[in-house]
């Protein structure tokens, strides 16, 4: 749930130095890349790619055939290419922090100051639990805002075609079911316009929708559970009991709020 939490918003998965949405002079990021492949044993790993451009107000990089160190610390990713040092900060950072091996590989990521798009193969997490996430795509349009984050949440659509989690305490206590092994989720298909969203998913069987509203200021991802239903049987407040046991120093639930710091 963990990767899930963060993944309704796989736009941090862009998160190279990303400006704040409050910033009175937005950055021009930009990036680029195809067929990107992370190999990553903790602390350390490396990057190829086929095409990676990195640009922002402060470095430059554009090449082929490329080839980087990965180093990371608690909750960044630094890249080390060519003598330049790109700081990745955000979820993915994050969530791949808090395993000891992962692999990912990414089809292509393009992202700019109104637009962002990723295609993704395979995510592959490892530690004493494991994390398989396949087909993983992300499309954010927004004029509005030169924040990949905030784009997404203007207007987005976020969908993965397939998840294995070792962990299955949250949708065990969901259901109220017994389950063995490990936990698939599929068909996961989120939606954002203009600040409301639509998340549904299979997992388990069940076919889960939720509903609600988003917001994104001050590094905070304020997400509001309206409605959280499989069938016609309610499971917002099991899910967010759930939720709540997974408090960190980054993510809070309060009410029926799930709130996300970056």
């Amino acid at each position: 749930m963990k990767i899930l939490l963060t993944g309704l918003i796989l736009s941090s998965f862009v998160g190279f130095s990303q400006a704040a949405v409050n910033d009175e002079t937005p950055r021009s990021d930009e990036y680029q890349g195809k067929n990107l492949v992370l190999n990553y044993s903790k602390p350390n790993g490396t990057i190829t790619a086929d095409f990676l451009k990195l640009k922002n107000d402060d470095i430059s990089f554009e090449g082929e055939d490329v080839n980087a160190e990965v180093v990371s610390t608690k909750e960044k990713l630094t890249l080390k290419l060519n003598g330049l040092e790109f700081e990745i900060s955000g979820g993915i950072a994050g969530t791949i922090n808090g395993y000891d091996q992962a692999s990912v590989n990414v089809e292509s990521i393009e992202t700019n100051s109104t637009y962002t798009e990723l295609s993704s193969s395979l995510i592959d997490l490892r530690s004493d639990s494991k994390l398989e996430i396949r087909d993983v795509s992300l499309e954010c349009n927004s004029g509005n805002s030169a924040d990949q984050i905030a784009q997404c949440i203007e207007s987005g659509v976020f969908s993965v075609n397939y998840i294995l989690s070792g962990d299955n305490s949250l949708w065990k206590n969901v259901f109220d079911i017994s389950i063995q092994g490990e936990t698939e989720i599929e068909n996961i298909f989120m939606e954002t316009d203009n600040g409301s969203y639509t998340l549904t998913l299979k997992v388990l069987g069940f076919k889960v929708k939720v509903k609600g509203s988003i917001s994104y200021a001050n590094n905070i991802i304020n997400i509001h559970v309206k409605s959280a239903k499989t069938g016609i049987i309610s499971v917002k407040g099991r899910l967010l009991d759930e939720v709540r046991k997974l408090e960190g120093e980054n993510l809070k639930v309060d009410g029926d709020r799930i709130l996300i710091t970056f």
